[in-house]
């Protein structure tokens, strides 16, 4: 997704078209300029990915977050808020760069800990707890 973002990046694509016009200006053959403009974008889109280093983490809203099963721990509060976005657990596996497997467990987790029984009671959770720490 972050290499998709970054071809959309407006000034990679000024610098790229600015290469091709710059090569077409200097009477180089069309498929070679053509050639120099996608060269541009694709070490714009390296050098973009590689010097931004790691997604950063998502804002949780501050306070703890316990239940009769015990409190979250920082990587479950973390799912517990992409289930909010409405992401299904391939989803946020995909995202977190974990397998679906623990991403399911993490999920029970949480609604055990919380002592909820679905999905929607974690989004409801979550809302509610938005709504709170912005005041």
């Amino acid at each position: 997704m972050r290499a998709l973002a970054e071809a959309r990046d407006p000034w990679g694509l000024a610098i790229a078209l600015a290469a091709g016009v710059v090569a077409f200006a200097l009477t180089v053959p069309w498929p070679l300029a053509l050639a120099a403009a996608v060269a541009v974008v694709c070490v714009r889109v390296t050098a973009g990915l590689a010097l931004r280093g790691p997604a950063p983490a998502p804002r949780l809203p501050a306070g703890s977050a316990s239940g009769p099963g015990g409190t979250l721990s920082p990587k479950e509060l973390e799912v517990a808020q992409l289930v909010y976005e409405g992401l299904k657990n391939r989803e946020i596996a995909e995202r977190l760069f974990k397998s679906e497997r623990t991403v399911d467990n993490q999920v029970r987790d949480i609604m055990t800990k919380l002592d909820f029984h679905s999905r929607t009671e974690i989004v409801r959770w979550w809302a509610e707890r938005m709504t709170t720490t912005k005041k």
